[in-house]
């Protein structure tokens, strides 16, 4: 029983991660043949954009922002689906 488990995580899970892992660390281009290796600069590009600190900053604020609002929501809908139920006793 644990064999499929096992093969099913690895073609969902592992798989996918480790190719996106090499992936990582070489030059991709679908509409060309090979993929040269490039090492970490594609990591060191991405941290030293300013664009990239921006919209990681710009999706923490929505983030926030959205967990806020849909507790609070929440917690609003639960309480009056509360009192409906409570008023009907």
């Amino acid at each position: 029983m644990v064999l499929p488990i096992l093969l099913t995580m690895g073609g969902l899970v592992f798989y996918p991660l480790l190719s996106t892992a090499w992936d990582s660390l070489h030059r991709v281009n679908p509409m060309q043949a090979g993929t040269p290796f490039v090492g970490i600069s594609n990591y060191t590009r991405v941290f030293s954009d300013v664009e990239v600190g921006q919209a990681w900053l710009n999706t923490f604020k929505y983030v926030v922002i959205a967990v806020f609002a849909e507790t609070v929501l929440g917690v609003l809908a639960a309480s009056l689906i509360n009192q409906l139920k409570s008023g009907r006793q």
